[in-house]
């Protein structure tokens, strides 16, 4: 609010870290076979973030209603699911049971 021009470059240089992890990890998951190989890794991970910022949108989500934590975590298994091959989504079975103990 006060800073525009810093809060711009703060949120561009997050969202470059951010799609350099996520493209990252999409690449190296195809090759071990944890995710699909029929999607474009540059888009998801462009997607992603944008799924990232909505979840501060306070007309979307309202501060109080929701845990940001809870929030994180059904974008994130929603984001996994979407892309995850077989072999992948049994891991994530497996994780998720895991924590569940």
């Amino acid at each position: 609010k006060y800073h525009p021009e810093e809060s711009r470059k703060l949120k561009e240089s997050r969202h470059r870290v951010v799609y350099g992890c996520m493209l990252g990890n999409m690449k190296k998951g195809q090759k071990e076979g944890m995710y699909r190989k029929d999607f474009h890794a540059d888009v998801i991970a462009k997607i992603y973030i944008s799924r990232m910022d909505v979840l501060f949108d306070p007309v979307v989500f309202p501060f109080g209603e929701y845990q940001l934590t809870d929030l994180y975590k059904e974008v994130f298994q929603y984001h996994i699911r979407g892309i995850a091959s077989a072999k992948g989504i049994e891991q994530l079975e497996h994780m998720l049971k895991q924590k569940r103990k």
